[in-house]
């Protein structure tokens, strides 16, 4: 039988959260959290198998096992997933039928109600009165008020634009899922659905502190295995367009990744194991519409890799305020015309570490003036970035998973948005300004009194081709 994975705005409402789905899988937590740490069938060491840091790992366990900024980050999530869903079925209540359960999905970028952490996620209290498993007050406080996440954060346009699966990212677009890679916890590049909506997702319901906002604790908050769901499901989505296939290479579809099954044993499992839900793992998705929210900048066919046309001079260490750099351009050529098909332009963000991630989401823009109104940022938004993951940046946090460091990197494609600075006005040839600032509200008191090491981004490049 085929389970299907359903929206989890579908199985509940304000009034009456508590659909069978959640109420068991609140059950199915409650339980698993009462086991000890070195139990794999625990809460703590399956969220443990995604990140963990400061503590002995037991013999043979697999932690901080997560692929990220690789292109094995969509199939080692989707085993991930699947592992983890086997397990909460044997916790379940005996009037919900595990055969039938599945985890449900956050489909965030389907805007009202869907933007808003789903209800059963954001009161304290069960129905029976007893502690909620699915609250986890260590979140931004305004997403568990039932804020609406930024548009800006969940907009899926750019990695639905992109036509290939992996691309090799050296100044410019590493595609939908990653850079190839071999085992990366965290690796040198974000694929496009990697980059947004995911990181973005992960660090905003987080914020400063939250356990959303680390790869070490991200597990451990329950709506976790829904924004994944979620991040699966785009990935099918994607497949279903014409034209988009996975990689064909046997060092990706031949490559094993250690788990625990249902019973807490070992399991090993390979990418080629996971490509077909239905036909492999018995699962499915009550839709596979996905609202787009702006237009992407459609993709060229592949041309020699993109040559870098100006750089910055001095590093940028980022603060919560933001920070701002210019870009000197030599070599640029003009296209014929707006969305002409000639070469394309991209910013590519590099070399970027930090300590610890602040909580905080960007928006990157190009020539953004100083007293521009919200609507007018939109026109000058390269997209968003929000460092999921740059605590492993260092050596002192790659160490925690036996890895070695790797700087972290954003690419975006920025040629439409160049097109209509240019229409306007606002294109000079030989500099860019960049400005990264922080989106949506302002600071909550805890976090604006706290000030973490700041982020440093070594690179800002602008590339053509």
């Amino acid at each position: 039988m085929t389970a299907v994975r359903r929206n989890v705005w579908a199985l509940g409402t304000e009034a009456d959260p508590w659909h069978p789905v959640l109420r068991g899988y609140a059950h199915a937590i409650r339980a698993m959290q009462q086991r000890p740490l070195t139990d794999p069938r625990s809460w703590r060491y399956q969220a443990a198998i995604h990140g963990i840091s400061n503590a002995v790992t037991p013999g043979g366990a697999p932690w901080n096992q997560c692929q990220h900024a690789s292109w094995y980050f969509l199939p080692w999530h989707r085993m991930y997933l699947y592992r983890f869903e086997q397990i909460v079925r044997s916790f379940l209540p005996s009037d919900i039928d595990p055969d039938e359960w599945a985890l449900p999905y956050w489909d965030y970028s389907s805007g009202a109600p869907g933007h808003a952490l789903p209800p059963a996620f954001r009161t304290p209290t069960a129905p029976d009165g007893s502690t909620n498993p699915l609250f986890v007050g260590a979140r931004r406080a305004q997403v568990n008020k039932g804020n609406p996440l930024p548009p800006g954060i969940t907009d899926v346009s750019a990695a639905m634009a992109e036509d290939l699966f992996t691309r090799p990212g050296i100044g410019g677009s590493t595609g939908f899922g990653g850079p190839r890679t071999g085992f990366a916890h965290q690796g040198p590049a974000f694929g496009q659905v990697e980059a947004q909506p995911h990181g973005p997702v992960h660090v905003w319901v987080g914020g400063g502190g939250g356990l959303m906002t680390s790869t070490n604790t991200a597990a451990l908050d329950p709506i976790f295995w829904l924004h994944h769901c979620n991040v699966d499901r785009l990935w099918e989505v994607w497949l279903s367009e014409a034209g988009h296939t996975n990689p064909t290479a046997a060092s990706w579809r031949n490559r094993p990744f250690s788990l625990r099954d249902a019973q807490g044993f070992a399991v090993s499992m390979q990418v080629d194991d996971v490509l077909d839900p239905v036909a492999q793992l018995g699962y499915t998705y009550d839709t596979q519409l996905v609202v787009v929210a702006r237009e992407g900048a459609p993709r060229m066919p592949d041309r020699d890799r993109p040559v870098l046309v100006g750089a910055n001079a001095e590093p940028l260490e980022l603060d919560r305020r933001g920070g701002e750099v210019e870009i000197e351009i030599e070599g640029l050529t003009e296209r014929t015309a707006a969305g002409a098909p000639t070469e394309r332009i991209y910013l590519d963000l590099a070399d970027i570490e930090g300590e610890t991630n602040p909580g905080i989401v960007y928006g990157v823009y190009l020539n953004l003036p100083a007293d521009a109104t919200e609507v007018a940022r939109e026109d000058h938004l390269a997209g968003v970035v929000a460092f999921f993951g740059v605590e492993l940046t260092t050596p002192q946090g790659a160490a925690a998973s036996d890895e070695t460091a790797h700087a972290m990197r954003y690419s975006f494609d920025v040629t439409a948005l160049v097109d209509r600075l240019r229409a306007a006005g606002t294109w000079a040839p030989d500099r860019v300004r960049v400005s990264l600032q922080p989106l949506g509200e302002e600071p909550e008191p805890a976090d604006a009194l706290a000030a973490p090491p700041p982020i440093r981004v070594g690179t800002f490049g602008i590339y053509q081709g």
